[in-house]
């Protein structure tokens, strides 16, 4: 079980698209692979960009690869977070966090 900050990428690009936090990342990944993305369906992320584009690449059939940023307490999930958010920017990446994400 890792604790921490993770980044999901673009299947096509490798690109990390969103950054969240969990207190574990494994289960966090398998319950957003394991989710019924289909509208409608009550996921907590309603009208959010995180779920818009999810939702995009299952209808292609396509998924987020998930990858591991920083192991980390709860306790620094917000400062850490936001460190790769500002850092991916800058790179044109974590492009759905600050927006609904």
């Amino acid at each position: 079980m890792t604790s921490g900050v993770y980044g999901l990428e673009c299947p096509d690009t490798g690109r990390v698209r969103y950054v969240g936090a969990s207190r574990n990342v494994e289960a966090k990944f398998r319950q957003i692979s394991e989710r019924p993305w289909a509208p409608g369906v009550a996921t907590g992320w309603e009208g959010n960009r995180v779920k818009q584009w999810l939702v995009a690449l299952y209808r292609e059939g396509k998924a987020p690869r998930m990858t591991v940023l920083d192991e980390t307490g709860e306790d620094q999930f917000d400062h850490v977070k936001a460190a790769w958010v500002a850092a991916l920017q800058k790179t044109g990446e974590a492009d759905i966090n600050g927006g609904g994400g």
